[in-house]
């Protein structure tokens, strides 16, 4: 499954873990969030940067949490956007996400 390889330096998404944190946001009736960290998840594949995947995944760990520490959140979210080229899209979907903190 594509996101699955833990390979050193692997510049993937867990899916798992992306999948349970998208589930729990949606759950607390938050689609339009879970749609921005889905697109947030696939413009760090498409870059191939571990170094945008590592805090997205120590997010998505996070997320899924039933208490979330919103600054955990905030901190490993920021740096995980602040590894990706700035784009509009981008952008749009970090301001839906940072609704959460």
């Amino acid at each position: 499954m594509k996101g699955d390889d833990v390979g050193t330096n692997a510049a993937m998404t867990n899916r798992q873990s992306l999948m349970n944190a998208l589930n729990h946001v949606i759950l607390e009736q938050k689609d339009d969030i879970a749609v921005a960290i889905k697109e947030v998840a696939d413009a760090i594949d498409s870059s191939g940067n571990a170094e945008a995947s590592v805090p997205f995944n120590e997010f998505l760990e996070e997320l899924q949490q039933p208490q979330p520490r919103l600054t955990r959140l905030k901190v490993f979210w920021t740096a995980a956007l602040n590894s990706l080229p700035s784009s509009a899209a981008r952008d749009d979907a970090a301001a839906k996400v940072e609704r959460l903190f």
